[in-house]
């Protein structure tokens, strides 16, 4: 081919976004907000702004040989951090263990708990990590610790209740389940790399998924 195609993802304008599809908190869906400038690079406004990992679109690289990038938006580092996150997500998402993810399964068949959580998590969580113990299958007469941990986005401090509302949530569904649980809620900046290194980034909405559901495109489970 004189060309290589390229692969992106679409994305479509909101009037307002949804708490439960921000920071990467789905692995399908996310919600973002880019900065509009003047021609003098002066912020004029801001718009919402939702991207779906199966809108994907092919490009020509030809397209690309002539274009800048945009002067009239901006999407800030913090914002660029979380998309880049969102779509390595789609290639390394966390594995956990069979019987852990049929064990929350079967004490919510309906999968109405988990989609309530989900729906309503709180904008100013940066991300949700487990660590299980064991981290594999269980044997006879075992069962899984579960240590879960909220980090909320250090300017969002003020918010801190609600993102605890939300992770007592998990932690009762958790229980139900049959597993001890213990969860906490920290800052971005309170929080060694280390730890986060040790845990498994959690979204919540592939527990809520049926066997038979479609992944994104070029996703591995």
């Amino acid at each position: 081919n004189r060309w290589q195609a390229y692969s992106g993802i679409s994305g479509r304008y909101r009037v307002e976004y949804a708490g439960n599809y921000t920071n990467n908190k789905n692995g399908r869906i996310l919600d973002l907000t880019i900065t509009l400038l003047t021609d003098d690079r002066s912020v004029t406004d801001s718009k919402h702004l939702r991207l779906r990992a199966v809108e994907k679109l092919v490009i020509p690289k030809e397209r690309f040989a002539n274009a800048s990038p945009a002067n009239d938006k901006r999407m800030p580092r913090q914002t660029a951090l979380v998309l880049a996150d969102w779509l390595a997500a789609r290639y390394s998402r966390s594995a956990f263990p069979t019987a852990f993810n049929d064990a929350v399964r079967n004490s919510d068949p309906s999968q109405r708990k988990i989609r309530k959580i989900a729906k309503r998590m709180s904008p100013h969580t940066a991300g949700l990590y487990f660590e299980l113990f064991p981290n594999r299958d269980l044997r006879s007469g075992e069962k899984y610790r579960v240590n879960v941990l909220a980090l909320i986005i250090t300017s969002a401090k003020p918010h801190r209740g609600d993102v605890e509302r939300d992770v007592s949530a998990i932690q009762a569904l958790l229980e139900d389940a049959g597993m001890e649980v213990s969860a906490t809620v920290r800052s971005q900046d309170e929080v060694p790399v280390s730890v986060i290194n040790r845990m498994q980034r959690m979204h919540l909405n592939d527990l809520s998924l049926k066997n038979d559901d479609p992944l994104p495109p070029g996703s591995l489970r």
